[in-house]
């Protein structure tokens, strides 16, 4: 994940649980995606001592047949320093749903890599497997 060159650089699969019933849409994914990624390249950057400008990160939520998909204009504050576009899937698990009807589950997959790349197929399985708990 950590390695530029990889074919699977800053790729990533993870589950984002929420212990209430809270509605999943472009504006609030939007809101959670850059708090979520400025907090996170803040803390990245403070510890290896860098300046990121955590105001320059931007996320865009779309919606379409094939479900919530965002773009994410962020800066690599683990590797490179450098600006990079993180492109992420969201994929709500119904059937974990229909267990809890309180909250709600996010399988979620998140790439450096375009979609057509075959890594996408990769996170898939891999989010596939992650559990979802309260």
């Amino acid at each position: 994940m950590f390695e530029p060159a990889s074919d699977s650089f800053f790729s990533y699969a993870f589950t984002l649980t929420f212990r209430e019933r809270v509605a999943i849409d472009p504006a609030s994914l939007e809101a959670l995606m850059d708090q979520y990624f400025r907090g996170l390249m803040a803390a990245v950057a403070q510890s290896r001592e860098i300046d990121v400008d955590v105001d320059a990160i931007a996320t865009t939520v779309t919606e379409n047949e094939r479900g919530l998909r965002a773009e994410v204009a962020l800066i690599d504050a683990f590797v490179t320093g450098a600006p990079l576009t993180l492109w992420m899937r969201f994929d709500d698990d119904s059937e974990w749903r229909d267990r809890h009807p309180e909250g709600r589950c996010l399988r979620v997959r998140a790439s450096s890599k375009p979609y057509s790349d075959a890594v996408w197929t990769k996170l898939a399985d891999a989010a596939a497997c992650l559990p979802c708990s309260l």
